[in-house]
């Protein structure tokens, strides 16, 4: 159920930055201070290597469907999301709600 909220999460994200690639700048902001601000070594890092490898290296509707997709990869990547801040908290809680309805 988390993988799905996840993936929920990222399709309004997705469709966002599809209205407004710009939005991507930001993405790659966060994803530079967060690599800055850790060691190497750190739990994490290589996955935020692997979202710069991916957003440097992939064009734009193959990252957009990624971030969203089902497939294990993404499931994974996405437990360290460069791309949480483009929600605003009241679209998280839509999202969080929804799922806590599937629980009771």
């Amino acid at each position: 159920m988390i993988d799905a909220r996840s993936r929920d999460l990222h399709q309004i994200i997705a469709d966002r930055i599809r209205r407004n690639p710009a939005l991507l700048g930001r993405v790659r902001e966060t994803l530079e201070c967060w690599l800055q601000s850790m060691d190497a070594t750190e739990r994490g890092h290589s996955s935020l290597v692997e979202w710069q490898h991916l957003l440097e290296k992939e064009p734009l509707d193959r990252v957009l469907d990624f971030i969203s997709s089902a497939n294990e990869e993404a499931c994974r990547l996405r437990q360290s999301t460069p791309f949480v801040g483009l929600l605003t908290e009241e679209e998280r809680l839509v999202v969080f709600r929804k799922y806590e309805a599937f629980r009771s």
